[in-house]
């Protein structure tokens, strides 16, 4: 899924790695691939994907909350938010879509807070946005 996001930062000794900020979420992801030159502090245009290593486990949340939880200082998160199956996303401040996963084991939980735990966010850096 496309999003406008700033970078925050990069890690001198991991090219792959970077911080960004979509709205007010601040997501430490791996970077697949640069389609431009990117830099800190500056807005880009980025296509975001989920990656689960293991079998995609979708559960109901009783804290009925929207947020995006880094596990530790590992690029693993928690993602909490409202599930909606039939536009294959959770919105958790942002939409986080679930294209690319079998989500039919979970349709019961239709409309409901769930939480679901990620190994890590890709991005691909697609183009900078000019002010």
């Amino acid at each position: 899924m496309k999003y406008k996001a700033t970078i925050i930062s990069e890690n001198p000794d991991i090219e792959e790695e970077l911080k960004i900020r979509i709205k007010d979420i601040e997501l430490l992801c791996f970077v697949e691939e640069y389609r431009c030159p990117a830099e800190v502090g500056k807005e880009y245009i980025i296509d975001l994907e989920i990656v689960i290593f293991d079998d995609l486990n979708i559960e109901k949340n009783p804290a009925k909350t929207k947020e995006i939880i880094q596990q530790g200082d590992s690029f693993s998160y928690c993602i909490k938010g409202v599930f909606y199956p039939s536009d294959k996303k959770i919105d958790s401040g942002i939409d986080i879509d679930l294209a690319d996963e079998d989500i039919s084991d979970f349709w019961y939980l239709e409309n409901q807070f769930v939480m679901l735990s990620i190994d890590r966010f890709n991005i691909n850096v697609v183009e900078e946005i000019k002010k």
